[in-house]
């Protein structure tokens, strides 16, 4: 399971948002969730090790790929 909850300033209560990740074929879907009150959401069967980008369909124009390491977000 990723929690994504680090990103608190972007992530907005209602706002719906997709996760990717990136593989050797590109970016792969993992699902859309929709920010919660406490501006976070959950997903499962989420590869490890991987190059992460996160889409706000709502109201985001601007995306950042991310990593995880060390169970901290890495913002590249």
């Amino acid at each position: 399971m990723l929690p994504i909850s680090a990103c608190k300033n972007t992530v907005r209560e209602g706002d719906s948002y997709e996760l990717f990740y990136c593989d050797d074929t590109g970016w792969r879907s993992l699902g859309r969730r929709t920010g919660d009150r406490n501006h976070a959401f959950d997903f499962t069967d989420v590869p490890a090790n991987a190059l992460y980008r996160l889409h706000d369909y709502t109201r985001g124009k601007e995306e950042r790929i991310f990593t995880f390491e060390g169970g901290k977000q890495v913002w590249w």
